[in-house]
């Protein structure tokens, strides 16, 4: 098993996300990893995205992604824009040829609750 930490970019855990009326898997998407544990997961094959130069990788499941907080109790809140979290993951798979290392999420450690994103949903002159 292996462990990053990070920011919660996008998050979809309590629910399966859907786009265009089609449901889809639980997801996360993880920035601000450090570099050189992005480093260490490009190493292993695992592909990552730059975003504003700050390393990303989206994890996803099909099932339940188990949450828990700092203290190891479990989490049932929301996942927003901004949350610290710890990603425990097996890459213990061969890799897939043309997509690279897969990444299977086991568990999400919460270390600090974000506040939410900020945008144009948020900006009250819209």
């Amino acid at each position: 098993m292996a462990v990053v930490q990070g920011v919660v970019k996008f998050g979809s855990v309590l629910e399966k996300d859907v786009y265009m009326g089609k449901e889809g898997p639980f997801k996360i998407t993880l920035g601000d990893i450090d570099p050189q544990a992005a480093q260490a997961m490009a190493d292993k094959g695992i592909n990552m995205t730059d975003y504003e130069g700050s390393a990303q990788r989206k994890f996803t499941s099909n099932y339940q992604i188990p949450v828990i907080d700092a203290d190891g109790n479990t989490y049932t809140g929301d996942l927003p824009f901004g949350s610290v979290v710890r990603i425990q993951y097996d890459d213990s798979k061969p890799p897939h040829p043309v997509h690279g290392q897969s990444t299977y999420i086991q568990k999400i450690r919460v270390l600090e609750v974000g506040e939410g994103s900020s945008g144009p949903q948020d900006d009250p002159e819209l």
